[in-house]
């Protein structure tokens, strides 16, 4: 008998129909004989309203105080949803995160999972019982309560899979996988059959937001295949795994995957910054003790400081922190001129076929060209090319770029 584990997002669980139906999908999942885990996240917007509702206190809450508070939206889901499958006749029981034995440091907020003490799980699947997971939350070893990030739900799920030792793991939602561009952007975008572990971490971590991107690194880890599913239907949905060990890849698959879209990224420009390598170290230094993170870096000089440019984008989330740290640190410094720029965003081309076809980056660059966008900035590497552009641009070059490759 094989234990399944099942993650059900927050828009699969907004109200008690589609609770219903995801309860009834569970059951469906027992009844073929599986032993069943169940990862939840906050229901809806809850979340988000909780964010709201602390931040009408302080913008700056104590960590650990904000994790208390946001870990309450996955236990509610966790309660309702194990109610509902006890009152239909099946047993369940929900677990929070240190009842389930999800063990982090204590980075609050981020928190990365260090151990998985599953003996309660297992006494629970002895025992003939639906397992639901609080999504998302873990304790500390010092017993707070911590919380994974963003979508880190999806990272309780696979590390669960990986602790129980199960071969796969299904994260459903309200879409049906993984799709070669996001389908409000391009009509005809169209969903993903497979693709690799590398390529769905690059698609993530650029701005799709089907997957959590630690999540994919921690299945490529453990060898966790992903099964990405519609919560309201029985179709197929996306796998996500290890493409070189699986027979239903063709011989030669596609050299694009897919594309990514951020739109909410800004652009910084630092221009004739004496000393460049010691302050920008100091600068990025600063930039991760306050949990910002760079995402693309380009770095010129000619011949004097005077012409040294650094330019950088970060997530918008962290706009109003990065400029107050970067004038706090340069505002005495010897710098030419900070320009920022808040209406950019960034468009990703993946594929595993980067790297065996150089063609492809001059036929970018010729679709850009051809649609007169101006690029503000470039990045490549062996499955990836990113640029960035002004907001106003990204629609049309996205849908160009998805005709061009025939995706």
């Amino acid at each position: 008998m094989s234990v399944v584990v099942m993650k059900f997002g927050g828009s699969s669980l907004s109200n008690l129909y589609k609770m219903r139906q995801v309860a009834d999908k569970i059951i469906k999942k027992k009844k073929d004989g599986n032993k069943i885990i169940v990862v939840v996240s906050a229901l809806g917007d809850t979340t988000d309203d909780l964010i709201n509702l602390i931040n009408k206190i302080t913008y700056d809450p104590i960590p650990r105080e904000f994790d208390t508070l946001l870990s309450t939206g996955e236990i509610v889901s966790a309660s309702l949803l194990s109610t509902m499958i006890n009152s239909i006749g099946e047993k369940a029981i929900s677990l929070t995160g240190y009842q389930a034995g999800i063990k982090t440091n204590n980075d609050f907020m981020y928190a990365k999972i260090k151990e998985i003490d599953s003996t309660r799980i297992k006494e629970c699947l002895l025992n003939n019982m639906i397992v639901i997971v609080t999504g998302f939350q873990g304790v500390s070893f010092d017993n707070n309560v911590t919380t994974l990030g963003r979508g880190g739900s999806d990272l309780t799920a696979v590390v669960l899979a990986a602790a129980l030792k199960s071969d796969f793991c299904e994260i459903y939602s309200d879409v049906e996988g993984v799709y070669t561009v996001d389908p409000n952007i391009v009509k005809n975008a169209k969903k993903i059959n497979i693709i690799s572990y590398d390529e769905m971490i690059e698609m993530a971590s650029s701005g799709a937001q089907v997957l959590q991107t630690r999540s994919v690194l921690v299945a490529k880890k453990f060898n966790v295949k992903i099964y990405a599913k519609c919560s309201f239907n029985n179709k197929e949905g996306t796998i996500i795994c290890d493409i070189s060990k699986n027979k239903e890849v063709g011989m030669e698959s596609s050299l694009i995957t897919g594309i990514a879209f951020d739109k909410d990224q800004v652009k910084i420009s630092i221009i004739g910054l004496l000393n460049i390598e010691s302050c920008v170290t100091n600068l990025f230094d600063n930039f991760i003790n306050d949990g910002i993170y760079i995402d693309m870096l380009t770095y010129s000089s000619i011949n004097t400081d005077i012409n040294n440019t650094i330019s950088f984008t970060i997530d918008k989330q962290y706009f109003v922190k990065a400029k107050s740290i970067i004038n706090n640190m340069l505002c005495n410094k010897n710098v030419k001129d900070i320009f920022y720029n808040d209406d950019v965003s960034k468009i990703s081309i993946i594929g595993i076929g980067i790297k065996s076809d150089y063609s492809i980056v001059s036929k970018i660059l010729k679709t850009f060209s051809d649609n007169k966008v101006n690029i503000l900035m470039i990045y490549i590497s062996e499955i990836k090319i990113s640029i960035v552009v002004d907001k106003k641009n990204a629609t049309k070059s996205i849908n160009e770029l998805h005709y061009m490759f025939k995706l």
